[in-house]
């Protein structure tokens, strides 16, 4: 029981989860009496309490702590914390249940009346469900759970001994399943989009069970159809298909003519979907689809999907400036950049700017500039450093077709890359197969330089080959050798 153990125990890291008003909360709750009864649950809690959020703190070593909580005991006694710490958790996770319960107004009224209605409290119990339904029914933005708690409540209406003796009608049955039908449809569909969305990975030829009869009733009903059903419906047929444009075209605008009405959880998931589709053809050289993920990023900025915890994703980031940059949008990109610099995590918000201001340059056709970002920068983590280490062999390129003097260089690096991916074993097989492909077509594409002849060919040699990083680049030069 080290030190370490204690940092890593269950207990700090719920605690280390909670804010400084959730943490005031918390004490409130451990001195309540209803709730707890021994004073050194809440004294171990005040002591943690002084130093969180630094749960690292060296005064919360255990040795330290148990001369706190027991100045009158000589020796260390492991057990003793131990036990305490358990009993503090359970009371922490009680807290985070109660919480929980605190903020969700829904939830409470149907834990009410559920307990209405075990108590025979009849009258009241009806009532109160026909409320509940009907303020569940009002709400616009709806998610799957919504249908699967009207399902609840429609239950326990219809099988309460007073009810039954009433005898439940055809209508009422039938509205029940359609709220199982609902949440059923909705969740199984979204499953099914998650599956497809994955099935490289899962690397199994097969499908969940029945989903083909699920599209089956749905496309058999379009007048009953729920939107989100259809744009998830549309979506694991985009992603089934992987190469359709015209699915793509169409859940994408069913996307962008419904995504006001959606809520933000289900608004979040399925323009995932799209950005994963978009890019997934990109990856594949078809720059057609920069315009659409850049829309797509715009409106999860606007719609404020991307932030996490006051933080936005260094992928994000990243993937938003390259598309913009890639468009010409360079002033909109610069504010982009400007306003959400802070959000980065601080950790790599260096080391992101960095690179993508030197991939801005390099949009703007600024070459030497690129270079001379990426060489003043240490990129630390492996994705920057690949990143930088692309699109410095780029930049030189570039340059090469302005200057001649540039080829020795150009060939230099892409052997340097080569050894360097030899090396690290810490790339992945799959990318480093698509780096690898990136070194040969580039080499292939310098010796075309020097004698630019049967552009077609190598065109479509270049287009062939896949995984390859940077295909959409590769086939512009060839393209510009055209004409």
């Amino acid at each position: 029981f080290t030190f370490l153990l204690m940092y890593d125990s269950k207990l700090f890291q719920l605690l280390a989860t909670l804010s400084s008003k959730e943490m005031t909360w918390l004490h409130k709750f451990l001195k309540s009496p209803y709730f707890n009864t021994h004073e050194q649950y809440t004294r171990l809690f005040e002591y943690i309490k002084k130093y969180h959020p630094n749960l690292a703190h060296r005064k919360l070593k255990k040795e330290t702590v148990f001369q706190h909580l027991y100045p009158d005991t000589t020796a260390f006694q492991p057990q003793t914390l131990r036990k305490l710490m358990y009993e503090l958790t359970a009371l922490v996770e009680e807290f985070l249940v109660i919480h929980t319960l605190k903020n969700d107004t829904d939830q409470q009224e149907t834990t009410l009346i559920a307990e209405l209605g075990r108590r025979n409290l009849y009258k009241v119990f009806k009532k109160r469900t026909e409320k509940q339904l009907e303020v569940l029914d009002q709400k616009e933005q709806k998610e799957a759970q919504h249908f699967l708690d009207c399902y609840h409540l429609k239950k326990q209406l219809l099988e309460h001994a007073l009810t039954t003796q009433q005898r439940a009608t055809g209508t009422q049955i039938l509205r029940l399943s359609a709220d199982l039908d609902t949440f059923y449809f909705w969740q199984k569909l979204r499953l099914a989009a998650n599956f497809e969305s994955g099935r490289r990975i899962y690397a199994v030829d097969m499908e969940l069970p029945f989903i083909q009869e699920i599209i089956q009733v749905v496309e058999a009903q379009p007048d009953t159809h729920i939107l989100e059903i259809e744009l998830y419906l549309l979506i694991y047929k985009m992603l089934k298909s992987r190469e359709n444009d015209a699915l793509f075209k169409q859940a994408y605008t069913a996307f962008l003519a419904s995504e006001v009405h959606l809520s933000k959880t289900t608004k979040n998931v399925l323009l995932q979907y799209l950005i994963n589709y978009a890019t997934y053809r990109l990856n594949k050289g078809e720059q057609a689809y920069t315009a659409k993920n850049f829309e797509l990023y715009k409106i999860g900025l606007q719609s404020d999907l991307f932030l996490k915890d006051g933080h936005l994703s260094n992928n994000a980031f990243s993937n938003v400036v390259g598309s913009g940059a890639f468009l010409k949008a360079f002033e909109w990109v610069e504010n982009f950049m400007t306003t959400y610099a802070d959000f980065l995590p601080q950790a790599t918000r260096t080391q992101v700017l960095n690179i993508n201001h030197a991939n801005l340059a390099f949009q703007k056709g600024n070459f030497e500039r690129t270079i001379d970002l990426l060489s003043t920068t240490h990129f630390e983590a492996l994705l920057y450093d690949l990143q930088s280490r692309l699109l410095r062999i780029k930049a030189h390129v570039e340059l090469y077709a302005q200057d001649e003097s540039q080829y020795d260089l150009v060939i230099a690096q892409l052997e340097a890359f080569q050894k360097f991916l030899y090396r690290n074993q810490r790339i992945s097989e799959a990318t480093k197969q698509s780096l690898h492909h990136f070194i040969k077509m580039t080499t292939k594409l310098m010796r075309f330089y020097q004698n630019p002849t049967d552009a077609q060919k190598i065109y479509e040699v270049i287009n062939q080959v896949y995984p390859l990083s940077n295909k959409p680049w590769l086939l512009s030069k060839v393209e510009e050798m055209r004409y």
